[in-house]
């Protein structure tokens, strides 16, 4: 098992996904490098229901799952 970085790095990257109303909705992601790439996705959607918090809370546990 990997040790836990408390303060992962940022997304390897971000991506508009729709701009309703001019307000522009990101989608981050981590990709598994080298031998781990396999194919395998796992969404995590922000439950904040796009009124309130920040998508970057996930950022740690996406972080660690593309470490798995």
């Amino acid at each position: 098992m990997t040790d836990i970085n408390p303060n992962p790095p940022p997304p390897d990257f971000s991506e508009v996904f729709a701009s309703p109303g001019g307000q522009d909705l990101i989608a981050d992601g981590d990709v598994p490098g080298g031998d781990k790439a396999n194919g395998a996705a796992v969404v995590l959607v922000h439950g904040g229901g796009w009124s309130g918090g920040e998508r970057h809370s996930l950022i740690w546990h996406t972080h660690q799952l593309a470490l798995l």
